[in-house]
């Protein structure tokens, strides 16, 4: 082992050692997942230190997070030295609460019809939070922006349409009706983005195939720079469902999302507050013309609020904050773990 990785492992302890009982935090998490990146920061950012058990991928990622995000942590130990449990076993969950231990309880059956237990919010690419560019600087919410309607993102009509079985139009379905309804007008975006021009509407799409996070020329800050430069953002769905880690990219910028499934959020975006829904391809025209025609007072209004969502709901540690505020000593969360919630409630399930 080098050294650089044995120093790391050495400070990484010391941190939890030093940490009092109640903020450490054992994970014993039996499935993978990109969560995992989001819960890790979630933690780091109440200042919680970890103790993982049987993960992998858990210790990948607290690599990955090493120079950014420093968290304390070991592998393995005994469970009465934390003061917090979050698994997504049940008998550990039960036999923390046999010990007096509070427990969170991670259940992947997100898309379950009916469920009422607290939810864990999508999030942003883990190579976004490998780099703490989750962190970059709030946006000013007046400020004035170059295009007013963007897309950078992948395009791939097999890729984006077998897998998707939710009654919304899918992502290709959106990209070829937005492009057919307003091609001529819409910029092919180029050049550093300093220099940008005043446009409509931009777009960067990938069509090599498959889910890139570099968007054409885009490479990913970039792209997460470019999503500063629009007023609004056409967010359509992922690979399997309707969150991609793009919606939670944009709203961060400040970029008010264009998109068809609101309500899949909670608390739901609402139109014509901190969204622009629509539900079908004369929906969707009708709502970039919305766009378009909007006054700037109201994008800054509506930009202002996509923040303030962002901010309350979605900032890593803020969710997890209020869970652990909660008198309950053991409570369950929803978690999407993408195909294994699919497989577990999605539509179209076996």
């Amino acid at each position: 082992m080098d050294f650089e990785r044995q120093w790391w492992l050495l400070r990484s302890k010391l941190r939890f050692l030093r940490a009092p009982k109640e903020r450490r935090v054992r994970l014993e998490i039996a499935t993978d997942g990109r969560q995992l990146t989001y819960l890790l920061v979630s933690l780091a950012a109440l200042g919680r230190v970890v103790q993982v058990v049987t993960s992998p991928m858990l210790f990948r990622e607290l690599y990955c997070l090493r120079q950014t995000l420093p968290l304390g942590f070991i592998c393995g130990g005994r469970l009465r030295e934390c003061g917090l449990v979050i698994s997504d076993r049940p008998e550990v969950v039960a036999q923390a609460g046999r010990d007096g231990i509070p427990a969170l309880e991670l259940d992947a059956d997100y898309f379950g019809a009916g469920r009422t237990e607290a939810r864990m919010p999508y999030f942003m690419h883990p190579m976004v939070y490998h780099r703490a560019w989750h962190r970059l600087a709030i946006p000013v919410p007046a400020a004035e922006r170059p295009v007013r309607l963007g897309f950078f993102g992948t395009r791939d009509a097999e890729f984006y349409t077998r897998h998707f079985r939710f009654p919304m139009l899918n992502r290709e379905e959106i990209l070829a009706a937005w492009l057919r309804e307003f091609g001529g007008r819409i910029w092919t975006a180029e050049g550093p983005l300093a220099e940008w021009p005043r446009r409509p509407m931009a777009m960067a799409i990938d069509t090599r195939g498959g889910d890139r996070t570099g968007k054409a020329f885009l490479p990913l800050r970039d792209y997460l720079s470019a999503l500063r430069q629009c007023d609004f953002f056409l967010t359509p769905p992922g690979k399997y469902m309707p969150f991609s880690h793009n919606l939670i990219e944009g709203m961060a910028a400040g970029s008010v999302p264009v998109l068809n499934y609101p309500e899949y959020l909670e608390p739901a975006l609402v139109d014509g507050v901190n969204c622009i829904r629509f539900n079908d391809i004369a929906g969707l025209k009708a709502a970039v013309e919305r766009v378009l025609a909007m006054p700037a007072a109201e994008i800054v209004r509506m930009r202002a609020a996509v923040m303030q969502y962002y901010q309350e709901h979605l900032d890593p540690g803020k969710w997890l904050g209020r869970v652990l505020q909660k008198p309950e000593r053991n409570q369950r969360i929803l978690v999407n773990a993408e195909e294994v919630s699919l497989a577990v409630g999605g539509p179209g399930r076996d």
